[in-house]
């Protein structure tokens, strides 16, 4: 075994000393575990199902992994046609590999033998996962072009206003615009302004604002409890616009979805991955949010704790 974990590690050392991008470096570590593994692409008798089905039911993760992994060739030569075919700076190959696990994860928990051969019941799933992927950041840059637009209003009225000496909140904003309060308090947040007024009223409830507060340094705010709420909601924005897998994992690893923080080798069985490749997924995750987080003006190192 220790042998086993040296080479693995000469082989992510000869990787990174080669200048292979993170990208690549991902890639090439999902196929290394994948062919390595001997769950690939391996065929289960009809009892061998039966007892595989009889442990997803009864939540078993592993058994999920192992059902999953005997078509994960088969996913991989999806994933890698639709990178061909729709070539993407966002939805990049190790995301399509990472998304289209994900499929082969949910189509492992619906599977019944009676529907056939699981590579082939698998398809629709691992499809419907790339789509929807692909749908996600194209809906993204369609609302960016609209909040563009209405974001020069927004900033020309809020400055005339401030101008001329009037009491400015985001109520007497939306107000005038004729735009709900929620979209007022999105569009105050891509114009990255600190002198709006937040008046207790203008407020905007979240139930899910205390599970995010963890990535808050509130020492880093001028005005706290004006811009606390705020950035909250600027890092989930920017973690919408992030992958799925990478959403999920940041989740995980920060405890943003229930306060409790996931370590990798926790995190990995979920997406099929070594602990140490999802530590790599996780630093392109968190140089994703970086730059997303950079767009509104924020820097990920006032953020993380």
């Amino acid at each position: 075994m220790s042998d086993s974990i040296s080479m693995d590690l000469k082989k992510e050392l000869s990787l990174f000393s080669s200048g292979i991008s993170t990208e690549k470096v991902i890639v090439q570590l999902f196929e290394h575990e994948m062919y390595a593994s001997e769950a690939c692409n391996k065929r289960f008798t009809k009892e061998e199902l039966q007892v595989l089905q009889a442990r997803i039911l009864s939540d078993d993760q592993a058994a999920v992994h192992e059902l999953a992994m005997s078509a994960v060739q088969h996913m991989a030569s999806i994933a890698r046609s639709y990178a061909r075919k729709r070539p993407s700076h966002v939805v990049t190959l190790a995301v399509l590999l990472s998304t289209g696990y994900f499929g082969l994860e949910h189509a492992a928990r619906k599977y019944d033998a009676s529907k056939g051969t699981f590579p082939n019941y698998a398809t629709w799933w691992i499809h419907d996962a790339i789509k929807k992927e692909y749908l996600q950041h194209e809906r993204l840059v369609r609302i960016e072009k609209d909040v563009l637009r209405k974001l020069s209003t927004y900033k020309r009225m809020r400055d005339e206003m401030l101008a001329s000496g009037a009491h400015v909140t985001l109520s007497i904003l939306a107000e005038r615009m004729h735009i709900e309060l929620e979209y007022a308090a999105r569009l105050e947040e891509y114009a990255n302004a600190q002198t709006i007024t937040v008046h207790p009223s203008d407020e905007v409830q979240d139930n899910g604002g205390a599970a995010y507060q963890t990535l808050v340094d509130e020492g880093k705010a001028t005005d706290e409890s004006a811009l606390a709420g705020s950035l909250q909601t600027i890092v989930k924005d920017c973690l919408r616009g992030l992958s799925e897998p990478e959403r999920e994992l940041l989740e995980r690893f920060y405890g943003l979805r229930d306060g409790h923080e996931e370590s990798l080798k926790e995190i990995a069985p979920a997406y099929g991955y070594t602990s140490r490749a999802i530590g790599m997924m996780r630093s392109r995750a968190e140089e994703n949010l970086k730059k997303a987080l950079e767009k509104r003006g924020v820097t990920l190192a006032s953020l993380i704790d």
